[in-house]
């Protein structure tokens, strides 16, 4: 009861339509799979043009029921004066309620069938009735009169009505509706409480009656203690009673009886000889739906209509307008990836894929320029590069020329020449430089191995030389020639001279040494043993 059926409806419908487009919109930006920028457009318009017919179809048929509630409360004034209940062909029943010290409630006219009970709703609108229309300057006594003569199902009202103090018409009047609202929910949920176990539902549902409404729990309370033996069906009736809806004259309300035939209610005061008299008309609610569907149909015929129209005519428009310009934009764009700097885009229309077009055909012809320019320079470098590289080839033929010409001199040093007939020597030597010259291919570094045998006072012994100098290629190297020179003289001279050959080996090996440093010496630190 917090909002009308109508409002209530059209917020759902607005909240489901507002998720759904926010799941499409969360899609169509996330998704990894192949999507078109028309799906995209067609369904914004599509969400927009819900959105707008649910608020014009909201006001369109509010606004027609409010036209169909004058035409039939008119109707049923008309009804009244004339007599005429059977010519209305709507009306279902009509029923009157005189307010005085004999209150009088009658049926007029009644089609067929069982028709709402509604003395006390009368009651409760024709009391709403007065105290509206009290004096504002006796409205403080008149109001607390009527107040205190009102009907027993009135007594919940009256209670709460008497906790409020009555300092003016206005500010009741607006505490009235605050109540009259409240307990509107209250009932809607008492109606909701099964009848086959009514009598403890509703004790439990007193408790929910605060504030404002909580004078009616002990009025409730009475009710439900009499009769004690009354059934839960009759006591459910009994205390919706109470909780008759106090409603102002001409307002429209759904009627139900018990055997859920519905009616749409109408209340009309008509002034008779000596007091106002209520009436309470009954309209056929399919002839109502009938009237109301054919405004909703009108609504859903335009709705079908443009949808229709948004999704066949939007994408002939778009075509020419948008898509078409695009793709020729990405066949472009996927000419020049394949490497096509001679095509353009033609321009259709300024607007801004035209001015996209433009700028994308602008720098195409930058592009193609700067690649021209580009392989002109490259070219320009390219026989520069050439130039210096023939230089460097020549250079570098030159310093393998060096290389091969050292390999030659180290070559005949690093010999194995032991003659031992109990110690056999292998060697393998692996530089790291190595090189080609012409037809040769060689290395060179500093690693040499040199193996003899010498004798020594009539011994033989073997002599090994195992030498790692320091520098790579050419800067090694040197250093092996100098040091493989020196220990191939030493080992010429020791089998050449008998006084050599008198030294015990430690002897030799010490004077060896000695001489070889004595030589790397005179390098001046160039070279040191």
């Amino acid at each position: 009861g917090e909002l009308s059926r109508d409002l209530h409806q059209t917020l759902f419908t607005f909240i489901m339509v507002l998720v759904a487009f926010s799941i499409f919109v969360t899609y169509v930006n996330h998704t990894k799979d192949k999507s078109t920028f028309l799906a995209k457009i067609l369904g914004i318009t599509i969400v927009t043009f819900f959105i707008l017919m649910l608020g014009i179809s909201y006001l369109y048929l509010n606004d027609k029921e409010e036209t169909y509630n004058r035409l039939q409360l008119a109707e049923i004034e008309k009804t009244i004066v004339l007599k005429d209940y059977p010519q209305k062909k709507n009306l279902e029943y009509l029923v009157s309620y005189r307010f005085n010290q004999d209150d009088v409630y009658k049926v007029r006219y009644r089609r067929r069938g069982e028709i709402p009970m509604l003395a006390d709703y009368l009651q409760n609108t024709m009391l709403l009735f007065r105290l509206e229309n009290l004096d504002e300057q006796e409205f403080t006594a008149k109001a607390t009169k009527l107040l205190h003569e009102t009907h027993e199902t009135f007594t919940g009202y009256a209670q709460a009505l008497a906790m409020w103090p009555l300092k003016n018409k206005e500010s009741f009047l607006q505490r009235l509706q605050s109540l009259r609202h409240d307990l509107y929910i209250h009932r809607n949920k008492v109606t909701m409480i099964e009848k086959e176990n009514f009598r403890n539902g509703i004790q439990k549902y007193l408790s929910l009656f605060k504030d404002d409404t909580s004078a009616f729990a002990p009025v409730l309370q009475k009710a439900i203690k009499k009769p004690e033996n009354a059934s839960d069906e009759v006591l459910k009736d009994r205390i919706l009673e109470f909780l008759t809806p106090m409603y102002p004259v001409g307002r429209r309300a759904i009627r139900e009886t018990g055997n859920h035939t519905r009616f749409l209610g109408f209340t009309v005061l008509v002034q008779g000889k000596n007091a106002p008299v209520l009436y309470a008309a009954g309209i056929n609610y399919a002839s109502y739906r009938e009237v109301i569907n054919q405004a909703a149909f009108k609504i859903l015929l335009i709705l079908i209509l443009v949808f229709l129209g948004i999704l066949f005519i939007f994408p002939v428009f778009f075509r020419g307008n948008l898509l078409n310009p695009l793709n020729e934009l990405l066949e472009g764009v996927r000419r020049v990836n394949e490497g096509d700097l001679q095509s353009t885009i033609p321009i259709r229309i300024n607007d801004e894929i035209g001015f996209l077009s433009s700028s994308f055909n602008l720098m195409v012809s930058t592009v193609k320029e700067g690649k021209e320019k580009l392989e002109e320079r490259v070219k320009e470098r390219t026989f520069e590069l050439k130039t210096t590289l023939d230089e460097v080839q020549l250079l570098k033929e030159k310093q393998d020329g060096d290389y091969f010409l050292t390999t030659l001199l180290i070559k005949p040093l690093s010999v194995n020449n032991s003659q031992s007939a109990s110690i056999s020597i292998d060697a393998l030597t692996r530089q790291k430089k190595r090189f080609k010259f012409r037809k040769h291919r060689s290395q060179i570094g500093g690693d040499i191995n040199i193996a003899h045998t010498i004798h020594l006072r009539k011994k033989s012994y073997t002599v090994v030389l195992n030498a790692d100098a320091m520098g790579k290629s050419i800067q090694g190297a040197g250093g092996a020639l100098v040091l493989g020179s020196v220990f191939q003289s030493i080992l010429e001279r020791t089998s050449r001279s008998s006084s050599e050959q008198k030294a015990y080996p430690e002897r030799w090996l010490k004077n060896a040494f000695v001489e070889l440093n004595d030589v790397f010496c005179s390098f001046n630190g160039s070279m040191l043993l």
